[in-house]
């Protein structure tokens, strides 16, 4: 039975993990998705529990746990050359989260179990209920069916915890997660949900049957292997069926992603590499092999769609094995009272299988989750002899060092969610003809604030293009490329040195474009025009019957009055602009 100060620990870390997560889910929702506005928020409420509790703060750490501050670390100063805000508040993020769970110091984790069930249901819920509104698949308050599925997948051994429970609440709780588990990962409609929840259960049946199968002789081991094995690639065969198309588009990206690691094995090539050069790769593709089946599938790319590989094309086969290192360190720490940790390692483990085929940790409330798995794992039931800090030391430093923590986090996030409510403004009077010249001014009051998201500088440098003001578009465009580079901007390029007169420029960008997406329409006529321009005649006559006769991938407006223009062009030799 625990006390009454216990209890009012486990209700705290409750409330904690269901009503903060949950309700700042839904409000980012509302606010659209902003990445940095919901680390923030995050961060500022961190900060604020922390303040109530830094006087009574544990000052004693283990190894581990020293291990996982420095590499924390390590990693922001990967991010901080990067000079992104939002991956330092991710990396402040998890060292908050940590730090918490730390200061609360509970060693029933059911408490935990609770709290995370608790925003699975509700999450799956609501995802469930607003399926039909969403012709992508259930999502609930995320952007992107992926996201949904991985958090369901990394609680469902939470759910089975609640089970081992013997209050029936407990299990009664734990049977609605699975079943809304179940329901909501299917409706998702990600794969890579239902094969790792599927691969998840059945290490699980594995682990609960492991006395009986150490039983078994050498030809029965052998036997369950190979069936398990046939089973596994039947059952990749099934999902790669359901969507062939798109599953053949991430075998695209997987070639292309490798040829990258070929060029640059060892140090890779930086935090945003990825998505500024990877799209120059799929064009070299692509162009080699015009007559690939992958053709008409390519899109613009920012991700890899496999952790594992991701964390190669950026940080080299160097920073690959880095990774491998701190899991053995996690493995390692796992070993000790493992029974107690299990359900965080096995959530832990849904979630590296599910990194294999998608992108689970760009969600900020998953890796909240892989925050209280590794607490879980590195310090819950860890025999370590501490090393004790000097009272005297530690004390000042953690509260001066929080209290200016929480003035810069609190100031960095008026100022964040500011620009991001400003630019949602500006985006939505976009769209309404608003006045060109007032729109270009805010976009660039925003810009002068130090504000450069990746969507914002986009739509910016496409806004100045169609105000013709070119070359303010090209440096825009320029700027955003040092973040991410895909074929529209390198259409946008194109049409602006296009009508700048200079064509050898504007026929480079044409040409990136044209093989980054081989379905696109756009590129064509903008290459069309340059040989018209350039007197290539030939060439231009030739380009426009291939644009006449070329299938549409997605059929709009557009690209049936480029057809249209195409034809007039072929018929009469004049092409109207």
């Amino acid at each position: 039975m625990l006390n009454i100060q216990a209890n009012k620990q486990v209700v705290w870390l409750i409330v904690i993990i269901t009503v903060i997560i949950l309700s700042l889910s839904s409000l980012c929702y509302n606010l659209g998705h902003s990445v940095s506005t919901q680390l923030s928020l995050l961060l500022v409420v961190c900060s604020l529990l922390f303040s109530v509790y830094v006087n009574n703060y544990a000052n004693s750490f283990t190894k581990n746990e020293l291990i996982f501050f420095l590499f924390l670390l390590g990693v922001g100063l990967v991010f901080f050359q990067n000079k992104s805000i939002q991956n330092i508040y991710l990396v402040g993020l998890m060292f908050c989260v940590f730090l918490f769970l730390k200061r609360i110091g509970i060693k029933n984790h059911i408490p935990i179990s609770i709290g995370l069930v608790l925003y699975a249901i509700f999450e799956g819920l609501y995802g469930i209920v607003t399926f039909h509104t969403n012709l992508t698949g259930a999502i609930g308050h995320f952007d992107n069916a992926a996201g949904f599925a991985v958090v369901q997948v990394a609680i469902i051994p939470f759910s089975i915890h609640l089970l081992t429970v013997q209050k029936k609440v407990m299990k009664f709780m734990g049977i609605i997660g699975l079943l809304i588990a179940v329901v909501a990962i299917y409706l998702s409609g990600s794969r890579s949900g239902i094969f790792s929840a599927s691969t998840l259960v059945v290490l699980y049946l594995i682990y609960g049957c492991r006395d009986k199968l150490l039983r078994f002789s050498s030809f029965k081991k052998l036997a369950v292997g190979i069936t398990c094995l046939i089973g596994l690639l039947t059952f990749i065969f099934i999902l790669y069926q359901i969507k062939k198309d798109s599953a053949n588009g991430r075998l695209l990206i997987w070639k292309c992603s490798i040829n990258m690691v070929l060029e640059k094995p060892l140090l890779g090539y930086g935090t945003s590499g990825f998505k500024t050069r990877y799209m120059f790769y799929q064009a070299a593709y692509l162009k080699d092999k015009p007559e690939s089946p992958y053709a008409n599938l390519a899109d613009d790319v920012t991700h890899p769609f496999n952790e594992y590989l991701d964390i190669i094309v950026k940080y080299g086969i160097i920073g690959f094995v880095a990774f491998l290192f701190l899991l053995a360190l996690l493995m390692k720490s796992v070993r000790v009272g493992f029974k107690q940790k299990k359900y965080a390692f096995f959530s832990t483990l849904g979630v590296l299988i599910f990194g294999f085929f998608s992108y689970p940790f760009q969600y900020t409330t998953l890796i909240i989750i892989m925050t209280i798995n590794l607490w879980i794992c590195l310090s819950l039931y860890n025999p370590e002899p501490r090393i004790f800090l000097s009272r005297l030391v530690a004390k000042p430093i953690l509260s001066i060092g929080l209290a200016f923590a929480g003035l810069f986090l609190l100031y960095n996030t008026i100022g964040l969610m500011k620009n991001d409510r400003e630019w949602g403004k500006i985006r939505e009077g976009s769209m309404k003809f608003s006045e060109v010249d007032d729109v270009i001014s805010k976009y660039e009051n925003l810009l002068k604030r130090g504000f450069e998201k990746e969507s914002f500088l986009f739509n910016y440098g496409a806004r100045l293009n169609q105000s013709g003001d070119y070359r303010k578009s090209i440096q825009i465009f320029e700027k955003c490329t040092q973040h991410v580079d895909n074929s529209q901007i390198q259409t946008y390029m194109a049409d602006n040195y296009l009508n700048l007169g200079n064509y050898v420029v504007a026929e480079e960008y044409a040409q990136n474009a044209r093989y980054m997406r081989p379905s696109t329409f756009l590129p064509l006529y903008h290459l069309v025009i340059i040989y018209n321009e350039t007197a290539r005649y030939e060439e231009a006559q030739t380009l426009a019957l291939h644009i006449i006769d070329k299938p549409m991938k997605i059929h709009n407006a557009n690209s049936h009055l480029i057809k249209y223009k195409m034809k007039q062009y072929t018929e009469t030799g004049v092409l109207e602009l």
